[in-house]
């Protein structure tokens, strides 16, 4: 059976709407994890690969027990407290997070027992702390799987009131050449790539750019607007775009990022081609907008069947 591992932070996630009505979940690299899971449908293996503050493990522990079937092996519990996100939402569609707690990050040689069991590592960058650029290359050297990663808190500093800002990556080139896929949304494509706005063909000729590095897909994420993909296609670079899949109402957008990326690392894992791969991701993406919580998330289970039959 293949195993699909999934690496990131798990968060306490306290979400205030627009209309002020405030909920509180785990989120996180939850999301992305229990999503794959549960579209796994006894397919594949998941593997969740995490650290957690002792504060919220017991909580966690119950919810792993109540969801969809993962290894657990590669959660490490530590004393601190946990990272506990405090996400703000406003009337215009922005959003303004704080990130509170112990950031702790995986050493490569702790996750060496568990790269030789896996075919596919996906790497959220939750926090933006889960590895640094030499424990990735460290990786990339032991590992001789395929490595999906999202950006995402790579692009996010830190105050020390905890509200996160969005920052350069100026070394952006030597973590996406290590990589075999790469996804991100259109505001970290812009922050890496350098320009203040979408610019006419910027964001096809920072995909071509991204590609040159090695990478055999990226997406560019565009919310509504679906997302924009390259891959390498008879040793030339190949640029479509995806539609987003139509959502009648919208719940709840919290993990709509980290659950497209579930549906994107199982499309890889289950050797779908990656226009289709990006299309289940898109239909995950379009039903988690219809949840609140990791514990609706089983009603991804549809899309294992509908995609791989």
């Amino acid at each position: 059976m293949k195993r699909l591992g999934v690496l990131g932070s798990v968060n306490r996630d306290t979400i205030t709407r627009p209309d002020s009505s405030q909920s509180q979940s785990l989120g996180g690299i939850l999301y992305t994890a229990m999503a794959a899971a549960h579209m796994a449908e006894g397919g594949y293996e998941t593997w969740l690969l995490a650290q957690i503050g002792v504060d919220i493990y017991p909580e966690v522990e119950q919810l792993l027990k109540s969801g969809p079937l993962m290894r657990t092996e590669g959660v490490k519990v530590y004393s601190g407290a946990n990272p506990h996100c405090r996400i703000r939402y406003e009337k215009n569609g922005s959003k303004v997070e704080r990130l509170t707690g112990d950031l702790k990050g995986f050493r490569a040689e702790d996750l060496l027992p568990y790269l030789a069991t896996l075919d596919v590592l996906v790497v959220n960058f939750i926090t933006g702390y889960e590895l640094t650029l030499q424990d990735l290359q460290d990786i990339r050297q032991a590992f001789r799987g395929f490595i999906l990663i999202d950006v995402h808190s790579l692009t996010l500093g830190r105050h020390d009131s905890g509200e996160r800002y969005f920052r350069t990556l100026s070394n952006w080139r030597d973590w996406l050449s290590l990589v075999d896929m790469v996804q991100m949304n259109e505001k970290e494509a812009a922050l890496l790539g350098g320009w203040s706005s979408e610019k006419e063909g910027a964001l096809a000729a920072f995909i071509k750019d991204i590609l040159a590095l090695g990478c055999k897909g990226v997406v560019i994420t565009k919310g509504i607007e679906g997302c924009l993909a390259g891959e390498w296609q008879k040793g030339r670079p190949s640029i479509f775009e995806q539609a987003a899949a139509q959502v009648c109402q919208t719940i709840d957008p919290t993990g709509c990022g980290d659950v497209f990326l579930a549906g994107l690392a199982a499309g890889c894992l289950e050797g779908l081609d990656f226009k289709k791969a990006i299309a289940k991701a898109t239909q995950a993406a379009a039903v988690n907008c219809r949840l609140q919580g990791v514990t609706k998330l089983d009603q991804l289970a549809t899309l294992h069947h509908k995609y791989t039959a």
